[in-house]
C-alpha cells in the first residue's frame, strides 16, 4: 500500500507541473497544449477514482482490524481472570487444610505449578498473543498511513485540478467542430469505459479482501474454541484435585474419630497435564 501512495504522490507532482505549464502556454499553445491538458484531465479522473477507492478500503480495513483486536483482548482478559480466580480458590483450600496433610499439600502445589506452566507455555496462547500484537501494529500503520501522508489533502487538490481542467476542456469543445469533436468524444468515451472497468476491478479486490477477513474471523473462532476447551479441561483437573484433597483430609482424620487405621498410606496421584 505504501508503494501506491508514493506513486500517487509522484503523479500529483507531475500534474502540478503540467498544469503550471498549461496555464503559461494556454494563450497560443494550439493542438499540442490541448492534447496535454486533456491527458491531464483523464489522468486526474483516474487518480481521483483510485484515491477514493483506496481511502474507503483503508477505512474499512482499519475498522475491521480494530474490532477484531478488541474481541481478542476481551478473550485474553477473560482467560486471565478465570486463571486468577482459580488460583485464588486453590489458595483458600490450601489454607484450610489440617497440619497433618503437609505431604498432600506439597504434591498438590507441584501439580498446580505444572498446570500453570502448561497453560503459560501453551502454543495456542502464545500464538494468540503474537497475532494480537501484530494486529495492533497493523492498525497503527494503517492509521498513520491514512493521516500522516496527507492523502485527504492531496485528494482535495486533485479534485480542484480536475475541475480546472474540465472547464478548459469545455471551452475547447465549444470552439471545435465536426469530426474533431466526434473523435475526441469517442476517445473520452473509451477512457470512461476504462474507468468503469477499473472500478469493477477495484470492487472485485474489495470483495476478495472481505472474503479473506471473513476467513480469518472463522479461523479465530476455531482458535478461541480450542482455548476454551483447554480451559475447561484444566478446570476439571483442578476440581478433581480439590475432591482428592477433601477425600484425603477426611481419610486422614478418620483414625482420630473412629480408631480405624488404613493398611497403607493414602495420597492423591500426581496428575500430569501438558
Amino acid at each position: 500500500m505504501s508503494g501506491n501512495v508514493t506513486q500517487l504522490q509522484n503523479e500529483i507532482k507531475k500534474l502540478k507541473q503540467l498544469l503550471s505549464t498549461n496555464q503559461n502556454t494556454v494563450g497560443g499553445a494550439g493542438g499540442c497544449g490541448q492534447g496535454d491538458s486533456k491527458e491531464m484531465l483523464l489522468t486526474c479522473i483516474r487518480d481521483k477514482e483510485r484515491l477514493e477507492e483506496e481511502k474507503m478500503f483503508l477505512l474499512e480495513k482499519v475498522d475491521k482490524l480494530q474490532e477484531l483486536n478488541k474481541r481478542r483482548e476481551k478473550s485474553l482478559q477473560s482467560i486471565k481472570m478465570i486463571l486468577k480466580l482459580r488460583d485464588s480458590h486453590i489458595s483458600k483450600l490450601e489454607s484450610k487444610a489440617p497440619p497433618t496433610t503437609d505431604d498432600i499439600i506439597k504434591r498438590q502445589r507441584e501439580e498446580i505449578k505444572e498446570l500453570n506452566r502448561c497453560i503459560d507455555h501453551n502454543p495456542m496462547v502464545t500464538k494468540f498473543a503474537a497475532e494480537n500484537i501484530e494486529l495492533r501494529g497493523e492498525v497503527k500503520r494503517l492509521q498513520s498511513l491514512s493521516v500522516g501522508d496527507g492523502l485527504w489533502a492531496e485528494l482535495t487538490q486533485l479534485k480542484t485540478y480536475t475541475r480546472q481542467l474540465e472547464k478548459q476542456l469545455s471551452g475547447w469543445v465549444k470552439e471545435e467542430a465536426g469530426s474533431s469533436v466526434a473523435m475526441e468524444t469517442s476517445k473520452l468515451n473509451c477512457e470512461i469505459e476504462k474507468l468503469h472497468n477499473r472500478c469493477q476491478k477495484l470492487q472485485t479486490e474489495v470483495t476478495m479482501a472481505q472474503d479473506q477477513l471473513n476467513l480469518e474471523r472463522e479461523e479465530n473462532k476455531v482458535k478461541i474454541f480450542s482455548l476454551e476447551t483447554s480451559l475447561k479441561t484444566a478446570n476439571k483437573k483442578v476440581k478433581d484435585l480439590q475432591v482428592r484433597d477433601n477425600t484425603a483430609t477426611h481419610l486422614n482424620t478418620l483414625p482420630i474419630t473412629t480408631g480405624y487405621h488404613a493398611p497403607f498410606p493414602l495420597s492423591p496421584v500426581l496428575l500430569l497435564i501438558c
